[in-house]
């Protein structure tokens, strides 16, 4: 008869140092979800406003009237006579960088090969 009143007793459910046990453990999981939801959070948003500024400042490239006036030279493999292209060199700043900037060639409509 005691046999079984032991047995009903440790049957019945969890220790005080098991529920605590249990509970410490999932703090410390639920933690370490939120520190990495947050820092993924904060990487898509640093690099969703780094794609912005990269997007307005091609924009602005794309929109520029006024660039240096350069000509690229490519020689032929072997001789021969050099591919002769003539364009606008422009140069912009990108927003929110520290001195990161974005040149580009742009050639003339009037260039042949």
């Amino acid at each position: 008869m005691v046999k079984e009143v032991n047995a009903v007793r440790r049957e019945q459910g969890f220790t005080l140092i098991e529920v605590l046990a249990s509970m410490v453990l999932l703090t410390i999981l639920t933690a370490v979800l939120i520190g990495f939801f947050t820092n993924g959070f904060q990487a898509v948003m640093k690099f969703g406003d780094r794609s912005e500024e990269l997007h307005e400042t091609r924009q602005n490239i794309e929109e520029a009237q006024a660039g240096v006036s350069a000509t690229i030279v490519i020689p032929k493999i072997g001789g021969g006579d050099s591919i002769v292209i003539e364009g606008q060199m422009v140069e912009e700043e990108i927003a929110g960088t520290s001195n990161s900037t974005m040149i580009v060639f742009i050639p003339d409509n009037t260039s042949s090969p």
